[in-house]
This record gives structure tokens, C-alpha cells and sequence, in this order.
């Protein structure tokens, strides 16, 4: 049965009674007491509504209220207020560890940057480079391959090396610069501006003594190389890439073939029908080898000219069946590459060889 609106408005009217005295719990603790025995889940509605408005939210409120501040900074740091810039970025850096922790801040996009710009105004105000040191190896911690990191905490080291008043602590902090500087070079090959940085800091290195160090440039690391030879030219035609060619080229093959100097090889005779002087000179070559082997003085003849063309030719053995089909076949060959001799012959047998396939082919 349904309830009338007088006992409806006495039930309402009792629960609040009841609320009030303590006999009944509140809306509010009725909604907590609820809110618990969910497991601590919110209902469905709230958490729609929390999501639609995250910069209501704890770290996302304060990460929206580090951003305001970073554009803040950035907009002081264009106009040339350092301080005002550096205060601003202060700011949100305290925001930003308060709300999520000093250890993970600089795990974020915002936190790096915050970092990164506050290091920058540190320098352009001369503050103290340990500062801008550490907050730079904090972005690094988070990302190993931030070039601008590298780049700002170069410039840190710099600065300390100038500060330093003994001369090895200016060099331990210029070696340490000269290695960022170098890193960030390599992760940004192009930039000039770090280029520029990273040979002064060599030229302050080199004027302390650190050239022998390998401490000069980027790529002093790499071990020397001995510049490449110079390009072969031929002495004939005067082109790059062989050393000879023509003639000259043939004449010195024959010559380092027949083991006699280039000279004569060279000798062209007088007329087609004069042999020339190269066979009496390869005849008194292997005579004197003779002379000696016979014990006949000088202008003795130990053996005839026909007895020595023919130790010529014979070359102190016979060629094998085998070695004779190669000779032939390199004598036939018209392309390359030319079939390889087992070993080296005399040229008249090569050319008896070469007569004997003309009179077959012929």
C-alpha cells in the first residue's frame, strides 16, 4: 500500500530527528560509510566528473599551475629578466616535488624543462655552477640522451673551471666540460653554436698544457690515420689507375719474362730482316753460364750457337702432357682472364708451340 504524504513528511521529519540525535547516521556518513564498503572506489558518476576536471585533481592541478609558471618564465627569460624567469621556474619546481616527489619530478616532460630553463638563467645571472651542474645531471638521470642537458652542464663546467683558483681544478672541470660538450656535439652534429663551445673550451684546455692529452677537438679520440697514397699515374699516357700501358707496358713484361734488362728488349733492329741484337744477347747470357759451368775463359767458345739455342729451347726439362695442353690452350685464349701457367717458360717454346698449331690450323 502506498504511504500518504503526511506519513511520508513524519517518516522524513524522524530520520532527520533521528540524524540529529544521533540514532541514525547522516547523508554524509551514510554516503562515506558506503564509499568504504566499495573497496574505496568512487561511484561511476564522481569519477566522470573528476576525469572531465583534472586540473582539479592533486599532481594535476599543480603540474597546470608549473606550466603557467614555466610560460611565465619563458616570457621574463625573452624579454632579459633572468631573476623575474628564475623565480618563476623556482616556483614550479617547488610544485612540482611537492605534489609528486623531488625523486620523480624530472621524469616528466615539464619537470626537465623547468630544470633546463632555470640551469640557462642560472648562467645568464652568473650564479653558482654546481647549482646548474645538478640540475642538469637530473634531467640526465632521466633521459642519458638529452643533447641540451650535455650542453648546459658543458657550460657549467666551464664556467667552474674559470672560477677555479688552482690550475688543476680548472683542468679536471675543462676536461669534464670538453666531455659533455663533445657528447651533446654528437647527439646534435649539426649545431654550430655547440661547435663553437666545444673548441673554445679546447683552446683553454691546449693553452694549460692539455694538447698532449688528446684533450684538442671532437674526434681527438680516433686513433691517427696515415694519410692515403697519392693516385697512380701512368708514365705513357698520363691517366690515373695503372701505372703503364701501350708498348711500355709490353716491353717491360717481356723483359721481366725473358729476365734480360728493358734496354734490350727495347732494341727494335733495323730492318724485318735482321734478327737483331736481343737473341745474341740472350745467347751471350746463357753462354757465359756455360762458359762457366765448361771452365772456359773468356773468348773461348765452350759450346756452339746451335748447341745454346737449343739449351734455350730445352729450358732443362720437357713439358708434360698437361703442361703442354695449357701452353696451348693460353696461346689459343682471345679473352679474359688468360688460362695460368704452371710455371715459366722460355720463349722459344712458347713459340715453337704457337708454329705448331699455326701448321695444324693452316
Amino acid at each position: 500500500p502506498s504511504l500518504s504524504q503526511e506519513q511520508r513528511a513524519r517518516g522524513i521529519g524522524a530520520d532527520a530527528a533521528r540524524g540529529r540525535e544521533g540514532l541514525w547516521p547522516p547523508a554524509s556518513a551514510r554516503k562515506e560509510a558506503a564509499f568504504r564498503a566499495r573497496g574505496g572506489h568512487r561511484p561511476l558518476k564522481e569519477r566522470m566528473a573528476s576525469e572531465a576536471n583534472p586540473a582539479h585533481d592533486g599532481p594535476g592541478e599543480a603540474e597546470g599551475e608549473a606550466e603557467v609558471l614555466r610560460s611565465q618564465g619563458n616570457d621574463h627569460f625573452k624579454a632579459q629578466r633572468h631573476e623575474e624567469a628564475a623565480e618563476c621556474y623556482r616556483q614550479a619546481l617547488r610544485l612540482l616535488n611537492d605534489s609528486v616527489g623531488a625523486a620523480s619530478a624530472p621524469l616528466t616532460p615539464l619537470g626537465q624543462a623547468v630544470r633546463l630553463n632555470l640551469a640557462a638563467c642560472l648562467q645568464r645571472l652568473g650564479a653558482d655552477p654546481e647549482e646548474s651542474v645538478q640540475l642538469c645531471s637530473e634531467v640526465l638521470a632521466a633521459d642519458p640522451l638529452s643533447a641540451k642537458a650535455f650542453f648546459r652542464r658543458g657550460l657549467a663546467q666551464r664556467d667552474a673551471a674559470r672560477a677555479a683558483a688552482d690550475a688543476a681544478s680548472k683542468r679536471d672541470a675543462l676536461v669534464a666540460a670538453r666531455r659533455d660538450l663533445r657528447e651533446a656535439a654528437r647527439l646534435e652534429p649539426s649545431d654550430r653554436q655547440l661547435r663553437a663551445q666545444l673548441d673554445e673550451v679546447a683552446d683553454e684546455l691546449k693553452a694549460l698544457g692539455g694538447a698532449g692529452l688528446g684533450l684538442g677537438g671532437l674526434y681527438d679520440d680516433r686513433e691517427i690515420q696515415e694519410p692515403p697514397p697519392p693516385p697512380v699515374v701512368c708514365s705513357n699516357c698520363g691517366r690515373e689507375g695503372h701505372p703503364l700501358c701501350g708498348r711500355a707496358l709490353w716491353v717491360a713484361q717481356r723483359a721481366a719474362w725473358l729476365g734480360m734488362p728493358v734496354s734490350e728488349v727495347d732494341r727494335d733492329p733495323p730492318s724485318f730482316e735482321d734478327d737483331g741484337t736481343l737473341r745474341a744477347a740472350i745467347r751471350a747470357a746463357r753462354g757465359e753460364g756455360a762458359e762457366n759451368a765448361a771452365g772456359t775463359g773468356p773468348g773461348e767458345s765452350g759450346a756452339s750457337d746451335s748447341d745454346a739455342l737449343a739449351d734455350l729451347e730445352a729450358d732443362g726439362e720437357s713439358l708434360s702432357e698437361t703442361e703442354y695442353e695449357m701452353l696451348e690452350d693460353c696461346l689459343c685464349a682471345i679473352d679474359r682472364p688468360y688460362p695460368q701457367l704452371k710455371r715459366k717458360l722460355a720463349l722459344p717454346r712458347a713459340v715453337r708451340c704457337a708454329e705448331q698449331l699455326w701448321d695444324e690450323v693452316g
